[in-house]
């Protein structure tokens, strides 16, 4: 049964092609045409492969801009209910439901990618708790519900790049506790507010390109020793906070086209000591516009007073304490605070020597094994991009072939109906 309406001259439809691929499994090839946003399919037209069902169904796809819908009928997961991946490229699609991917509870991969999506229900993905990987990307989404990603504990990867979002919310990041790489590019984004990013234990690549970034602070990280990769190409960033090198994996930086620095660094030293160097002056300029944000952290065996211009601590203990200062001078090296007892910058250069000679001293085994990591992932990226044209050439393909093996039977008709008449007597007078 074809599943057909005739709504104000626009016929309401949905189709697949079926196809079984030895990479992506049994594939649904997708037509739709809904533009108005109907739900109440009862039926998608298509004929399945020999022994094939819709519960072998693991792709559902549709690349093709002869597709129209403003929404994503839930007849799609109440079919094919063992989907792992849905891939709805420039459908024109304008909102995400609540009823979307209800029933789809196996979904691992779900891309939107190119659609003209304004609006997404808090409750969209409820019961996708095994999804993997998210693209929202190129929709004029200008916000987000707060609590939309507090399904996705396993969620790794999440793009919410091309869009129009100019503020990021910390209640979106906080449940992404599996996330490892996270794509906001080209959004109007001009700060990131603080400890934004500090839910995300797990994150390894953040990718920031073409915003319109001013400075980068440490606050807005935290503690992140697998963070290796950020990427802020083609932004206005003219001041870095040097606490991120030392509170994160910083190995790959990529800077170029920014104020302060035009390159891009890549470096898995254990001192980080070309990475410094090549960003040094966008170091000094954060020193320079927030010189209060200098703190130190020391630790004392012997009763000691300390004085700086913000605190004052007498201690009779053991204890560690967090000093911060509003001014600096010139101090032994590594001491770069203002107005402290200059013993107490000794013993921290003295500590921080040992650390260093420590981390020179240590097998660079982990720093190779996570560099090689880090370059799986940025192929792994590569090869995810390259399968999605192959899944887009193939749907083109796919629907070539249906024309013209629909041309080849039309031209055989035609050519069978002259053969007929041809054979015919003429009865002419």
């Amino acid at each position: 049964m074809v599943n057909t309406y005739s709504i104000f001259g626009q016929n309401e439809s949905i189709s697949c092609e079926y196809v079984l691929s030895t990479t992506q499994g049994y594939i649904c090839y997708l037509k739709i045409t809904n533009p108005n946003g109907f739900n109440n399919f009862t039926a998608i037209n298509g004929t399945h492969l020999a022994g094939m069902t819709d519960n072998d169904v693991k792709l559902i796809s549709s690349s093709n801009p002869q597709s129209n819908t403003s929404n994503i009928p839930s007849i799609f997961c109440e079919k094919f209910k063992n989907a792992e991946k849905i891939i709805l490229y420039l459908n024109k699609i304008q909102r995400i439901n609540d009823y979307s991917f209800k029933n789809c509870k196996q979904l691992l991969s779900l891309e939107l990618i190119g659609n003209l999506i304004t609006e997404i229900d808090e409750n969209a993905f409820e019961e996708n708790t095994k999804l993997d990987k998210l693209y929202i990307g190129l929709n004029p989404i200008k916000d987000l519900p707060e609590n939309l990603f507090e399904p996705l504990k396993n969620l790794t990867t999440l793009s919410i790049s091309r869009c129009d979002i100019a503020t990021l919310r910390s209640e979106w990041f906080e449940p992404l506790v599996s996330l490892q790489s996270l794509h906001i590019y080209e959004n109007p984004i001009e700060v990131f507010p603080k400890k934004i990013f500090e839910p995300l234990i797990n994150l390894r690549g953040l990718y920031a390109q073409k915003c319109n970034l001013k400075e980068i602070s440490s606050d807005s990280f935290g503690i992140h020793p697998q963070l290796a990769t950020f990427s802020f190409t083609l932004n206005e960033i003219e001041a870095i906070d040097e606490r991120i090198i030392d509170n994160t994996n910083a190995t790959y930086f990529y800077m170029t086209s920014n104020i302060c620095a035009d390159i891009n660094i890549t470096d898995t030293s254990a001192s980080r000591q070309s990475m410094r160097t090549a960003l040094r002056n966008c170091f000094d300029n954060y020193e320079e516009l927030f010189p209060e944000t200098t703190t130190i952290i020391s630790t004392t065996t012997q009763p000691t007073t300390i004085t700086s211009t913000t605190t004052d601590v007498s201690t009779t203990t053991p204890t560690t304490t967090t000093y911060a200062t509003t001014t600096t001078q010139t101090l032994p090296p590594g001491c770069n605070v203002g107005n402290l007892d200059e013993r107490l910058c000794k013993i921290e250069d003295v500590i921080e020597g040992f650390h260093d000679n420590f981390k020179d001293i240590k097998d660079g085994k982990e720093e190779l094994q996570e560099a090689l990591e880090n370059q799986n992932a940025l192929i792994a990226e590569i090869l995810e991009e390259n399968q999605q044209q192959k899944l887009l050439i193939e749907g083109l393909q796919s629907e070539l072939k249906a024309k013209s093996d629909n041309f080849g039977a039309t031209l055989e008709d035609l050519q069978e109906q002259v053969l007929i008449l041809s054979t015919r007597p003429c009865s002419c007078y």
